[in-house]
This record gives structure tokens, sequence and C-alpha cells, in this order.
């Protein structure tokens, strides 16, 4: 999990695994939840489809540790 910051920019791009599709739905979730502008990136075949990846507790789990773990 790489949680990546842009020199002068507020958008927080989290790359899960090799990254692949972008997933806005569960990004806005984990903005409003963390305050911060995301932008979340997932491998094509990681099997999280659209907003159901919030539904998954060890989704989620992980890309705590990564969001406030990493900082």
């Amino acid at each position: 999990y790489v949680l990546d910051r842009f020199p002068g920019e507020s958008v927080t791009q989290m790359r899960v695994g090799g990254g692949g599709a972008v997933m806005p739905m569960l990004g806005e979730y984990l903005s409003e939840m963390a305050g911060l502008d995301v932008q979340l990136i997932v491998p094509r075949d990681c099997g999280f489809v659209g907003g159901r990846a919030a539904d998954d507790p060890h989704m989620l789990t992980a890309l705590g540790h990564a969001l406030w773990g990493g900082m």
C-alpha cells in the first residue's frame, strides 16, 4: 500500500497493490472519513469493483493502516 502526496497539491493518491482502476466512490468515502482529498487506485483484477470495497472490512482495515499508519 503506497500513499503518495504530491508537492504543492492537496490530492493524496493511494495505490493499493500494483495500481489500476480508479475507485472514486471509495476515494470520496475515505476523503470524508480522513479529511483528505483522496484518489484511490487499485489493481483491476483485485476483485473490488465500484463501492463494494467499502463494505469489505479487510480492505478498509488495510486502507486505514495505509492512511493513518503511514503519516
